[in-house]
């Protein structure tokens, strides 16, 4: 799962690259603005560095508790921080005509508009007469408006976007239950040599031994269980 959990921390990097490539005339400026791919660059090393905290934390979970907890935390501030983008998305939403209405008369390029228009035999956005790109071919005085084209792909780049944060979130959280469960064996493991070591150095103070070296071995480096979990 840690695995999956890295793929996707290399997808969200590789994601904006593969965008950042495409011109600005790509219709995916409607959902994905520059600042959402610039944001996705933090994100991706967000994760990468999670995942290595986790692999080096299970690598030693008794010595290294600090990672194996850095791991898990940063896990759910991550499925936090997804579920908040989702609903943001979704908020956005709700006033979707007004928006992209706007949007076309106030903020995209021509060349967007003309995407549409080409693309969507349309003209304007309710019409013509509503901030057409004139050099398109579609437009003429019987063109209808593309806001109806406008809507169905964002709706159909939406559908896209809430695949990708549902798929997110249930990767985190398979990633923050093998965490929890190495961490969970790992304190168990801690409480077993702890009450083996207390029940050696019982053993040593009944049989009457002088110094440890007298007593039998029974737990190897545990034989200072005071020191042990400090390193």
């Amino acid at each position: 799962m840690t695995t999956m959990y890295i793929l996707t921390g290399a997808a969200a990097i590789v994601v904006p690259v593969y965008f950042s490539r495409t011109a600005t005339e790509s219709r995916r400026v409607v959902i994905v603005t520059d600042n959402v791919l610039r944001s996705l660059y933090a994100v991706g090393a967000y994760i990468i560095i999670s995942a290595l905290a986790g692999i080096v934390g299970s690598l030693a979970p008794l010595r290294r508790k600090r990672f194996l907890q850095f791991y898990n935390w940063t896990i759910v501030l991550l499925i936090l921080a997804e579920v908040s983008v989702g609903l943001w998305v979704w908020y956005r939403t709700l006033d979707a005509n007004d928006m992209y209405a706007y949007n076309w008369r106030m903020l995209w390029p021509d060349s967007v508009k003309q995407v549409f228009q080409d693309n969507g035999s349309c003209c304007g956005y309710l019409g013509p007469q509503d901030s057409p790109v004139l050099a398109s071919k579609s437009c003429d005085e019987d063109s209808y408006g593309c806001m109806r084209v406008v809507q169905s792909y964002a709706q159909d780049y939406l559908s896209y976007v809430y695949t990708c944060l549902f798929s997110f979130v249930i990767i985190d959280m398979g990633a923050m239950l093998s965490g929890m469960v190495v961490l969970v064996m790992r304190n168990d493991e801690e409480r077993w040599r702890w009450s083996r070591s207390k029940y050696v150095f019982a053993q040593q103070a009944h049989t009457g031994h002088s110094s440890p070296s007298e007593a039998p071995t029974y737990i190897g480096a545990m034989d200072d269980p005071e020191n042990y979990f400090k390193q």
